[in-house]
């Protein structure tokens, strides 16, 4: 009789303990692909429809954090970039700032208008050089095709701040 009740003691602590232990691996996985991390922010660049962020970053420079932004564009004529800024206010949208010439880009294309590697170029969007940054960004442009209607554009964007050697 005690042998049988030893048994059934044992088959049921090999059981629930594989349980556990895959519970434990779960978990462990999980930990390691940072779904549990509450600081980082996931790299993210939204426009709205016709437009792309081809490539960006948020990258330190002196006190602040700076938007690299290489716009994408697929209105079906060229335009012509006249002003950007970005805020990290969430409740305000920014006004766009000036740029001191004009960027052209076609339809179909790329071109960098927001560079950090050169003051001309600065666009702020966060204060200090550490931490995620989440921001929204306002670009104003016209149409080459009929230059006195001005739109503008509101984007988002977020992700950890980085260094900026390498631009």
């Amino acid at each position: 009789m005690k042998k049988s009740r030893g048994q059934a003691a044992m088959e049921y602590l090999m059981t629930y303990g594989w349980a556990i232990l895959i519970m434990l691996v779960v978990v462990a996985v999980l930990f390691y692909l940072g779904v549990f991390n509450q600081t980082s922010t996931p790299k993210r660049c939204t426009l709205q429809a016709g437009f792309t962020c081809y490539d960006y970053g948020l990258y330190a420079n002196e006190s602040n954090t700076q938007m690299y932004l290489d716009l994408g564009q697929a209105t079906g004529r060229t335009i012509n970039v006249t002003g950007i800024n970005c805020t990290s206010s969430s409740v305000d949208l920014p006004v766009p700032g000036d740029i001191t010439e004009g960027i052209l880009i076609a339809s179909g294309a790329h071109v960098v208008v927001a560079n950090g590697s050169s003051p001309t170029d600065l666009v702020i969007c966060c204060n200090g050089t550490s931490g995620p940054c989440k921001a929204k960004f306002a670009i104003r442009y016209t149409n080459v095709d009929s230059p006195t209607i001005v739109r503008t554009i509101y984007g988002d964007i977020s992700g950890p701040v980085e260094t900026l050697s390498g631009i």
